[in-house]
């Protein structure tokens, strides 16, 4: 009887503000961003090692995925929201060549580890016929 007075538009924007905010942990963005602000010694388990991505290098992919986030946020509010599929698409070769962009500092394989999940190999049955039927790689979740 009361939801009767609430404007249907809150309702939608409450809604979708919940689902946002619920789908932020487990967010790799969100996870690495909260590391910022914790003590290394409280790390998580993480899906690299030290040596394969140094953190300070961990902390700087975090950064600019974060900024080009704010990006695409600020162009969806301004004037050339239109363009907004032009800088999403721009996001591609950026990714590609993160790596001159920052002169070295992120390589390509710190890019790799932090942006894919590394394939895990699973095993689907003991009656295999051969060595290759055993094992097959599959992304992890």
């Amino acid at each position: 009887d009361k939801l009767k007075i609430v404007p249907t538009a809150v309702i939608c924007d409450a809604l979708f503000l919940f689902m946002g905010l619920s789908g932020l942990p487990g967010n790799e963005l969100f996870e690495r961003l909260k590391l910022v602000f914790t003590e290394e010694a409280l790390y998580p388990p993480l899906k690299w090692t030290k040596e394969d991505v140094p953190r300070g290098r961990m902390h700087l992919f975090t950064l600019i995925q974060f900024c080009y986030v704010g990006l695409l946020f600020g162009v969806s509010r301004s004037i050339i929201a239109l363009a907004f599929p032009v800088f999403l698409v721009l996001s591609i070769p950026t990714r590609m060549f993160l790596h001159k962009l920052t002169f070295g500092l992120l390589t390509k394989d710190h890019v790799r580890t932090l942006d894919l999940n590394p394939p895990t190999m699973e095993k689907h049955s003991e009656k295999a016929t051969s060595p290759h039927d055993a094992w097959t790689e599959k992304s992890a979740p």
